[in-house]
């Protein structure tokens, strides 16, 4: 009978407080849902997915963290607004052991729904996510669709350990207070908070310090060590500034007789100086979780767009081959192999060239190319490719005439001085080329491309010599290259790429029996392009994933925030009726103040935004994509689709508070 008594009293609690409880429950269910959902493209077996698969367990990960984090913080609103209430029924005979019950079945029956409902939902939308994924990565849709159990498991494991923590934070909380603190805790800390300068200045440091690393840092390695040095520091700095400088600011406005004594700006000023002590925290947190979203969505969706032309850079033609061919002899037999083999497949070759260039990695200080470059994270590693300029034109079909000391140069940033230094010898840069006009295999993260042009064979073999015996290396790099491009089909050219690769390799074992092993590379852009579909599309997939709930948590934030100010500032605005002010002006004081909190939150974020481009630009060179104005468009493009969704939560929340504040008899603000 008792254990009754307390399922009802948790249902009525919940149905009576369903403006509180229904966001938080739908906030509930999408988030496990989400989590269902990547847990199963985690399980999923796709041809070529391996990618796929490590990034969606790295967002299983993420997501479970993150939702533990925003489930509880959301609570909290659930807990402040209702401690009069637990209060009362202390004050009325139950026992905290008893409150402490009624907490149990309600967070029970909260887990019941969300957990239930979330893996429902995400069942009834995987099929589609898996299908998006699909799209994404440029897969078939010939996969058969599984629900897997271990998804179901994972998903109800996490979350009842999600909300087991969060109802022992509700016991210790409501433990420490007693009765009366309960009673009155809604009109707890309203004194008007003192500006605290040593927080302002902290923030204004921290905060310049997070703008200086994102502006002035060049280097890619360097930039991906002090990311998340950066990340702290504007956290911090805005935290700092939006709880102390917010209010430093508004005793300003305050300070201004002009500005504050109007009856709309006199309550808007007020208000939010009386409260700020609450707001100010609720609107940082807004702001960071913007920011989150823009630049989760911004890096992404950049990333996504830039594949075409990160695979027709990477991959200039079907099929790539390099070898360290010492001799005439070997480019020859190599030639003749690659043509023997393209016909005995049944394909054509469409197109074929061939030349010769010379690929290793240098450091530059001051205008000179060193073979050091220990220090990587102060100074950009050049991956170099030396052709002549009759390799250049067979690639190009563009004839060119160089004296020796004269060079065509192509490098990704326009770093390199136009005179330089290379093993003692100088070259005037006669030529900086737009595109890059050889395949370079770098696969390095953080190694700029770089091609030279140099007059003849004679100058490409002097500077081989030079950099044999500056890096004392028996290995050669000087390498003979075949692009070509056939008819056949995606299959085709993978197959092809394949047997290439073991031709040349039983080949060259022949003709260097006795002379030991030799150094190649083959690259087909079908399978180039399958894998980066597969790593940039699962990317992107996840970021979604990730945009949207952070999305999510913070319109759920923007809302308890208003909802629960609504019913904080009701019985104020009730008062000023009485003392004369109308409905008019108090529409137009509540327009005043909600705009304000509204605008600070994605104003700031877009400032940060704004500072972080050019860090974000340094991140996604790592991942090989140097079209900043791409970037750019996306970035902007991100942004005002953000806010417009802003702006829908704004006009919808801002409704709900003048309705909350003016007792429920108007409708909008």
């Amino acid at each position: 009978m008792r254990k009754r008594f307390y399922s009802r009293m948790a249902l009525t609690n919940m149905l009576v407080n369903g403006k509180l409880y229904t966001p938080y429950l739908i906030t509930c269910v999408v988030t496990v849902a989400m989590y269902f959902i990547v847990v199963s493209m985690a399980i999923t077996d796709l041809p070529g997915g391996e990618t796929m698969r490590v990034l969606m367990r790295l967002g299983q990960v993420l997501i479970a963290l993150f939702s533990g984090v925003f489930l509880y913080y959301t609570n909290s609103f659930l807990i402040r607004r209702r401690k009069k209430e637990l209060a009362l029924y202390n004050i009325l005979g139950l026992e905290k052991r008893h409150i402490f019950r009624i907490l149990l079945d309600e967070t029970l029956l909260t887990a019941l729904i969300g957990i239930g409902g979330g893996v429902l939902f995400g069942t009834v939308l995987d099929k589609v996510m898996y299908l998006v994924l699909l799209n994404l990565m440029h897969f078939d849709v010939t996969q058969a669709f599984h629900l897997y159990p271990e998804a179901l498991l994972s998903s109800a494991a996490v979350f009842l350990v999600i909300f087991a923590l969060i109802l022992l934070a509700n016991f210790r909380q409501i433990r420490k207070i007693d009765p009366i603190q309960l009673l009155h805790s809604e009109h707890m800390g309203e004194r008007e908070p003192k500006v605290k300068w040593p927080l302002v200045v902290i923030g204004v440091l921290t905060l310049g310090a997070g703008y200086a690393i994102a502006v002035l840092v060049e280097n890619v390695l360097a930039a991906l060590l002090l990311f998340f040095v950066a990340v702290v520091l504007v956290i911090i700095g805005t935290y700092c500034l939006f709880t102390a400088g917010s209010i430093a600011v508004l005793k300003a406005m305050k300070g201004s007789r002009r500005y504050y004594y109007q009856p709309r700006h006199f309550v808007s000023v007020s208000g939010l100086l009386f409260r700020m002590k609450q707001n100010a925290a609720g609107l940082a947190n807004i702001c960071i979780l913007s920011t989150m979203v823009l630049v989760t969505l911004c890096t992404t969706v950049s990333l996504y767009i830039g594949v075409e032309d990160l695979i027709s850079k990477e991959y200039p033609a079907d099929i790539s081959i390099g070898v360290d061919a010492r001799n005439d002899e070997e480019r020859a037999a190599l030639l003749e192999l690659v043509e023997t083999t393209v016909a005995d497949s049944g394909q054509n070759a469409t197109r074929l060239v061939d030349y010769s260039t010379l690929k290793f990695a240098m450091g530059m200080k001051n205008g000179e190319f060193s073979t050091d470059y220990r220090d990587a994270a102060q100074q950009n590693i050049y991956q170099l490719s030396v052709i002549t300029a009759e390799d250049y034109s067979r690639v190009t079909g563009e004839t060119v005439s160089l004296a020796p000391d004269e060079v065509i140069l192509y490098d990704e940033g326009g770093r390199i001085p136009d005179t330089f230094t290379l093993f003692g010898d100088t070259y005037r840069v006669i030529r900086r080329l737009e595109e890059q006009p050889l395949f370079q295999w770098s696969g390095v993260m953080g190694v700029v491309p770089t091609n030279i042009v140099v007059d003849s064979r004679d100058t490409l073999e002097a500077i081989h010599a030079a950099q044999q015996a500056a890096y004392r290396a028996d290995a050669s790099t000087l390498f003979y290259n075949i692009q070509l491009d056939t008819d056949g089909t995606d299959e085709a050219k993978i197959a092809l790429r394949q047997t290439l690769h073991d031709e040349i390799v039983r080949c060259f074992r022949d003709l260097r029996a006795d002379s030991g092993g030799m150094a190649m590379t083959t690259q087909c852009r079908a399978e180039g392009a399958r894998d980066l579909y597969s790593f940039y599309g699962s990317f992107l997939f996840l970021g979604i994933f990730m945009g949207a709930l952070f999305l999510l948590v913070t319109v759920l934030i923007i809302y308890y925030k208003q909802l629960v100010e609504g019913y904080d500032d009701r019985e104020r605005f009730a008062i000023m009726q009485k003392v004369g002010m109308d409905k008019p002006m108090i529409r137009a004081s509540i327009r005043s103040q909600v705009l304000t909190m509204f605008a600070l939150p994605i104003v700031t974020a877009a400032i940060h935004l704004a500072f972080a481009f050019p860090m974000l630009t340094r991140l996604l060179q790592a991942l090989y994509l140097t079209d900043i104005p791409l970037i750019a468009v996306c970035t902007v493009g991100v942004l005002l689709v953000f806010a417009v969704i802003y702006v829908l939560v704004y006009c919808i929340t801002a409704r709900t508070y003048f309705r909350i504040v003016s007792g429920g008899g108007t409708h909008g603000a």
